[in-house]
């Protein structure tokens, strides 16, 4: 097949039709045609032969499909790229295991890529697919059950206070110690430890109406950084200053189908493949949830 494919993209030139009846037949030197070069190109030219690989490994059954990927040629290997957890190889090993054991996957390739961990990491999902192979098949062994495991992740969003919507009076909020020193030999590099617990010892012990360090501190969010392994810097009432690490961060500008696509699209696939999820939002009234 692939010969004759090969043929059909680089047909030969068509000469005119002679008369041979009359004249005597020359010898003629051919060159052997380079079919592995012709094969070659069908295997590299992905904008014309992007599934030619995959269609043959349809075929085949997954043990033999495992074994003929660790030996096929070097150009082969380059163009398929199996190193690549993100690549097109593991995207099709995927959505044909997902077809073959009626399993669900977004045709969607953006939602897809959210469900294979948000960056399309499709190595990574298919090994997470393999419990459930015979989840709505007869095939499955009697004797054998999918092991259980869990998936926890946390999230947090940032939504600005609503357009005319009061912002409520924060909470005063006074550094822990600790903290106040930290704060205190920032700006005084040249204190010691002691030396900057006593100066902050005098002001506690000095004129009330005097601003100690620490102090003028309001329950707030002091910064943002968005994305994957994201974190939240905030001052709050008994713990002072302290970054919160998540899986995701959402700014303000975050849109709720970015929400949706981190958060929920892949506990709703999971649970039309038979798996059991929840997803529990805290936050004050009117945040949004």
């Amino acid at each position: 097949w692939l010969k004759a494919e090969a043929a059909r993209q680089h047909p030969p030139p068509s000469r005119p039709r002679r008369n041979i009846a009359s004249e005597a037949m020359p010898v003629i030197a051919t060159q052997p045609s380079d079919a592995s070069e012709d094969l070659r190109r069908i295997f590299l030219d992905a904008s014309a032969h992007p599934f030619v690989f995959f269609r043959i490994f349809e075929f085949l059954p997954w043990e033999q499909r495992a074994r003929l990927t660790l030996g096929i040629c070097r150009s082969l290997r380059d163009f398929l790229e199996p190193g690549d957890n993100h690549g097109q190889y593991w995207q099709w090993m995927c959505r044909r295991f997902a077809e073959e054991h009626q399993l669900h996957l977004p045709a969607d390739i953006d939602k897809a890529r959210a469900v294979a961990g948000g960056m399309g990491d499709w190595r990574s999902l298919l090994k997470e697919l393999l419990p459930l192979r015979h989840r709505f098949t007869d095939s499955a062994p009697a004797a054998v059950a999918a092991p259980e495991t869990s998936r926890l992740t946390a999230h947090c969003r940032v939504r600005p206070v609503g357009v005319g919507t009061p912002a409520p009076e924060a909470a005063k909020v006074s550094l822990p110690l600790h903290q106040c020193v930290a704060m205190l030999r920032q700006g005084n590099p040249d204190l010691s430890q002691k030396e900057a617990m006593r100066v902050l010892m005098s002001q506690s012990e000095g004129n009330g109406a005097a601003r100690r360090v620490g102090d003028g501190f309001t329950a707030s969010v002091l910064g943002v950084t968005p994305g994957s392994e994201g974190s939240v810097l905030t001052v709050s009432p008994g713990i002072g200053i302290r970054s919160w690490q998540f899986d995701q961060v959402f700014d303000e500008a975050s849109s709720q189908r970015q929400v949706f696509r981190q958060c929920g699209l892949r506990l709703a696939n999971d649970l039309l493949n038979g798996t059991s999820g929840a997803l529990i939002v805290y936050g004050q009234t009117g945040s949004g949830k």
